[in-house]
């Protein structure tokens, strides 16, 4: 019984993992995120997100087409006492064949009293990023996000700024030369995930003038879409 259990475990994790990888290679060719020449450091966070990340474009750089390189960065905090295990990430990362940068930064809440901590704190582990890459010749960044980031971000940027927007699959900086792919976690990467913040905003459109047709208040929308 114990036996079954496993193989069946077994067999459902490698259907996850040829799943992940079929939506990566899609990602890949249909928004040319990587290119010949390429230099990528991936920001890694220590969840699972940015583990298959950093296994997956590692795995891809040792392919003939496109050529590119992997680094990866991780960044402490000293005064958050929350933090990851390194020596695991730094095993994870060499038996990838991949260099693991650790960098230590940190913040003073009061320097400014009108941002949140958490803000704070995203906005000092982006500087440090921003910098190594910049240090090591690093062209582009890859970031561990996925669903639910993408559909906060949508609804913040409607909520707070009066414009829906949501995460691109690549971004390109103005003010130094390095492109962000912010969208490419696993559960990013499918054609489906990319129309997300669309899909949402149809769905609102719809909801508004079904309520106005039936001259009845606007039902919330639904937080999530299935892949």
């Amino acid at each position: 019984m114990e036996e079954t259990e496993k193989a069946t475990e077994k067999d459902r994790d490698k259907t996850i993992e040829k799943r992940l990888e079929k939506r990566f290679r899609r990602a890949l060719t249909t928004y040319q995120l990587i290119e010949d020449g390429d230099r990528v450091l991936v920001a890694l966070s220590g969840g699972k997100d940015s583990l298959f990340l950093l296994e997956a474009l590692a795995k891809r750089s040792r392919i003939f087409k496109p050529r590119f390189e992997v680094e990866a960065v991780h960044v402490r905090m000293r005064n958050i006492s929350y933090e990851s295990d390194s020596s695991y990430l730094q095993k994870f990362s060499e038996s990838l064949g991949v260099k693991l940068h650790i960098l230590e930064t940190e913040f003073a809440p009061q320097t400014d009293r009108r941002k949140s901590p958490c803000f704070l704190c995203s906005w000092y582990r982006r500087k440090a990023i921003f910098e190594l890459a910049q240090a090591i010749g690093c062209n582009k960044l890859a970031l561990g996000h996925h669903n639910d980031d993408i559909i906060h971000t949508a609804i913040m940027n409607l909520m707070f700024h009066g414009q829906f927007s949501s995460m691109p699959p690549t971004y390109k900086l103005d003010k130094m030369p390095l492109t962000l792919l912010p969208s490419y976690a696993p559960c990013v990467l499918s054609w489906k995930a990319t129309l997300l913040p669309t899909l949402l905003l149809q769905d609102m459109r719809n909801r508004r003038n079904s309520a106005r047709m039936n001259n009845s208040r606007i039902a919330p929308p639904p937080l999530a879409f299935s892949n």
